[in-house]
């Protein structure tokens, strides 16, 4: 008997532990919504000589000199925290300091080091944009996140997707060759024609189920979730689960139109039977979220929103996953949030930088003054 009471002890402090770790929320923010209080101090159309074509990534240092990538262009961009453009890198090419693939290109900012992947390299650069050397890496490990110069985080999307249908988050360190599995998941099965003639994958921002990441170099520890269910993970980086929470929401359907524009956006080369099987395989409905941050603690969650162009909505967690705010990033009416790099906009030391299209197809950087939440006491409770 007193085994049995031992046990049952141990079995109840377990599921406590266990109920500890997870924290459901409902749809309805503990502290309401959070007003930005935007307030434009500039904005930017152009570099030099070229307006922006495509931009596929923006970046702010410390200092807040902002980096741009615009993949039509096949340029890196740097302008100061004023918005003044100073000068460009990595141009498109195979030599030194060159990206030959500036579609699938990132860019990174790590300690004092700017560091681009390219489809077979890793490129460093110093803060000015002046090339330093590079190491050779395999597409295969496609770099997500740098925890320092030499270790990054990287997991697959659909290429070459196992028997099994598991991807796993690892960590690589280019030094020394290593890789450690962080975590298991199950990768999306959609989105995929393969036969003897082609293998083609489509992803869409916002629709198609992927693994979503963020590392907070603060605690040292990832968070992570896959967008298809509102479930965020977090893990020290030797994939000790540390906890996680949820949030109950409805999805959102498409809008009607979505899917036919797909198809008529879709490459000529593309043959029209195979681009109708491969949207009809994508999902109907929005993905929950598409990009995690952390700003002063608090977590930050975007959510992709496809009937506002011009609005868009984080939600906003504590540390320990409870809900606490809904805010909103907004552009005038006459123009569109522009997605790049699998969000739609950068916070930095109080202020929110969006890529923003207008009605005459004109692209802008604009750089906003904002108000963020503070992680309080009682946020902690």
């Amino acid at each position: 008997m007193r085994k049995f009471i031992i046990f049952l002890i141990v079995l109840i402090m377990s599921i406590t532990v266990i109920y500890a770790e997870m924290i459901k929320n409902l749809d309805k923010p503990l502290f309401g919504n959070w007003n930005l209080e935007q307030t434009k101090v500039w904005e930017i159309s152009e570099t030099g000589k070229d307006a922006f074509a495509r931009i596929g990534q923006i970046l702010i240092d410390e200092d807040g000199n902002l980096y741009v990538h615009d993949t039509k262009i096949k340029k890196f961009f740097v302008f100061n925290k004023d918005g003044l453009f100073k000068k460009t890198f990595g141009n498109k090419g195979e030599a030194p300091g060159e990206i030959k693939q500036h579609l699938d290109s990132k860019l990174y900012i790590v300690e004092d080091k700017l560091i681009a992947k390219d489809i077979d390299r890793i490129n460093y650069f110093t803060k000015k944009g002046k090339f330093v050397n590079s190491i050779r890496n395999s597409f295969k490990r496609n770099p997500v996140i740098f925890l320092d110069s030499d270790e990054f985080i990287f997991f697959p999307f659909f290429i070459n997707t196992p028997k099994d249908g598991m991807g796993k988050i690892s960590r690589f360190n280019l030094k020394t060759g290593k890789e450690f599995s962080i975590t298991r998941f199950n990768l999306y099965q959609g989105g995929r024609h393969k036969d003897e003639s082609m293998d083609i994958t489509m992803t869409e921002f916002g629709v198609t189920p992927t693994m979503t990441t963020f590392y907070d170099k603060n605690s040292k520890t990832l968070y992570y979730g896959k967008n298809d269910t509102y479930t965020i993970n977090r893990v020290d980086m030797n994939g000790k689960k540390l906890n996680s929470f949820s949030l109950k929401r409805k999805q959102i359907k498409l809008p009607e139109e979505y899917k036919k524009n797909l198809i008529n956006k879709s490459p000529k080369s593309m043959p029209k039977n195979v681009v109708k099987k491969l949207v009809g395989s994508l999902p109907d409905y929005e993905t929950y979220f598409v990009h995690i941050d952390i700003y002063d603690e608090l977590v930050y969650i975007h959510v992709p929103d496809f009937n506002n162009e011009n609005r868009k909505q984080i939600d906003i967690f504590s540390p320990e996953g409870k809900y606490l705010y809904k805010t909103f990033v907004k552009v005038p009416d006459n123009s569109s949030i522009k997605i790049i790099e699998n969000q739609h906009y950068l916070f930095k030391k109080g202020y929110l930088y969006m890529v923003v299209e207008d009605n005459d197809g004109e692209i802008k950087i604009i750089k906003y003054k904002v108000k963020l939440p503070t992680y309080k006491n009682r946020d902690k409770k």
